[in-house]
């Protein structure tokens, strides 16, 4: 089957949503859990140069990388912090806190995403507090990673 073209926005196709389950947020989630969540998502082709998030600007969305390249800047200069393929993600933390984008993602090739809107995840989690728990648990255990790492 080709690909959708650029700009083009649908529901996940299998087995996408199974991409979930290696971000560490999502890690304790059932499969159950993660197709509730995909349910929510959709798929997005974006083309390259676009700018998909921009520092600065409001959380609108988290998204995970299913093929292509990005590259993430920062600061007027668009200082190159780091490269972006498949299986990578960004603004996962903005799915829980309103705080501006720390960086801006650039796509570099077509990029194809599975994106999630904070607005409908936030809408889920209050209906569905186990899964809430469980993402606080992810959380966690990235807080506790990060400071073993700084630790060392």
């Amino acid at each position: 089957m080709r690909a959708p073209s650029v700009g083009t926005v649908q529901r996940i196709r299998p087995p996408g949503w199974k991409v979930l389950g290696n971000v560490p947020l999502f890690e304790g989630l059932s499969q159950r859990d993660l197709r509730r969540i995909a349910d929510l998502a959709d798929e997005v082709w974006h083309p390259p140069g676009k700018l998909v998030i921009e520092e600065g600007k409001a959380p609108i969305a988290f998204y995970v990388i299913l093929d292509g390249q990005a590259r993430v800047i920062r600061g007027p200069r668009k200082k190159l912090l780091r490269r972006l393929g498949p299986g990578d993600y960004f603004g996962e933390l903005s799915l829980i806190d309103n705080h501006p984008r720390s960086a801006s993602i650039v796509a570099d090739t077509t990029l194809d995403t599975i994106r999630l809107k904070r607005s409908a995840f936030r809408s889920m989690l209050r209906g569905e507090p186990e899964v809430a728990l469980r993402i606080m648990e992810g959380m966690t255990a990235l807080i506790r990673d990060l400071q073993h790492d700084a630790a060392e």
